[in-house]
């Protein structure tokens, strides 16, 4: 059993999660959380630069304080996990195309990602859903346009299509920032609609919530999901009819810079793998998602245009994980001193100067990132979508 506490929107207020965590874990000490989830909207703003690649309007830019926890001033005390929302510094996430480390114990699921922690499989997609960008490339680079800074966080079909591929094996949690199409259907919608009346324009014209969460929901059919974005709370179950399994929905509201909203929910870790919690909670590599990005990467593109997809799933061969697996095996044995085997390969690296050191004359803002470098090396994968870190060459921002 893992008790997770889970946050809908945390706009950069750090402090009030980690204080009410630490509150309920003083108040339980045999029943404590030992995992936050955070839905998107995280805010992991390094420095100015970054202030300026979060999409919203200036007087809702806040550095707020995440600066302290990437500089070492404070840490996160407990392990924290998170995708990406429509509220972010987009710049760095770009950084961490495939996941990693923001800060000590802060770590971004990455566009798509899957990672194990305590015996569970946790399965994210960062952004929200817009008909008009859903097939294109990731074209948008930093500094971005105006138009570019407001369709860099729109997801793509090609990460939803990798995270098809990993509906054979058991899901037990999935994460994203906007709502699954339709899961209005499968809760209290008379309630729903009493907190937020103004929903019902778009519900009524079925163009609540994302159809390719509604997708992966129907593909993945994870014990749990959570999300936030619409800044209410809601629970539904969703009945899947070709397993007998049911799905248990929690979309949570956001946090304020002094409050924390958090949902503390207990997930039995799934009987073949309790046995493989670590404490404490370590973030460990899922072999068939790398599997997946291995067989998946030539599909990645930067181009403006329609990026064709197969029209099948790709199979995945024995060979396919036996080469992920000698390299996972070769990698654990080179670091043996301070990775445990099947941990997250990679640590925390600065790659920006934090609030209050950066230089304000000579703004930062895409610098690629040595934990993305590492991941590819380890499957011998180019850089497609990312850009090596130390690498200099210009960039130019697509108008579209």
């Amino acid at each position: 059993m893992v008790r997770i506490g889970v946050v809908g929107c945390a706009h950069g207020a750090l402090d009030a999660i980690y204080a009410f965590a630490l509150e309920h874990n003083a108040e339980h000490p045999s029943e404590p959380i030992e995992l936050i989830l955070c839905c998107g909207d995280f805010e992991c703003i390094r420095n100015e630069s970054d202030l300026q690649c979060k999409a919203s309007p200036p007087r809702y830019r806040h550095m707020n304080n995440f600066h302290e926890y990437y500089r070492g001033v404070k840490t996160a005390p407990i392990l924290t996990i998170f995708v990406g929302g429509n509220h972010e510094a987009s710049n760095y996430l770009q950084e961490l195309f495939y996941g990693g480390w923001v800060a000590p114990n802060i770590f971004y699921l990455g566009a798509a990602g899957v990672v194990n922690v305590g015996g569970l499989r946790i399965a994210g997609l960062s952004g929200i859903y817009d008909k008009g960008r859903y097939h294109l490339g990731h074209f948008e680079v930093a500094p971005y346009s105006k138009k570019t800074i407001s369709s860099v966080y729109y997801v793509r079909e090609v990460e939803v299509f990798e995270l098809s591929h990993m509906s054979n094996v058991p899901i037990d949690i999935s994460m994203t920032h906007d709502w699954p199409r339709k899961i209005e259907d499968h809760g209290d919608l008379d309630a729903l609609l009493r907190q937020r009346p103004d929903f019902k324009t778009s519900i009524d014209a079925d163009a609540f919530g994302s159809p390719a969460s509604e997708f992966l929901l129907s593909k993945l059919r994870p014990r749990f999901w959570f999300a936030g974005h619409m800044h209410v709370n809601f629970e539904a179950t969703v009945a899947h009819a070709t397993d007998d399994t049911t799905t248990k929905f929690f979309g949570v509201s956001k946090c304020f810079r002094t409050t924390a909203c958090m949902e503390i929910i207990d997930v039995p870790a799934r009987p073949e793998v309790s046995n493989a919690s670590t404490q404490p909670a370590k973030i460990m590599v899922d072999r068939q998602w790398l599997t997946v990005l291995l067989a998946t990467h030539s599909l990645s593109s930067m181009s403006k245009d329609h990026v064709r997809l197969p029209t099948k799933p790709i199979v995945l061969h024995r060979e396919d994980f036996a080469w992920v697996d000698q390299q996972l095996e070769e990698f654990y044995t080179k670091h043996h001193d301070n990775k445990t085997h099947g941990e997250w390969i990679t640590d925390f690296e600065m790659t920006a100067l934090p609030h209050g050191e950066a230089d304000l004359s000579n703004p930062q803002f895409d610098i690629g990132n040595p934990q993305t470098d590492t991941l590819l090396e380890l499957l011998k994968l180019d850089h497609i979508v990312t850009r090596p870190s130390g690498d200099e060459a210009a960039l130019v921002d697509f108008e579209i």
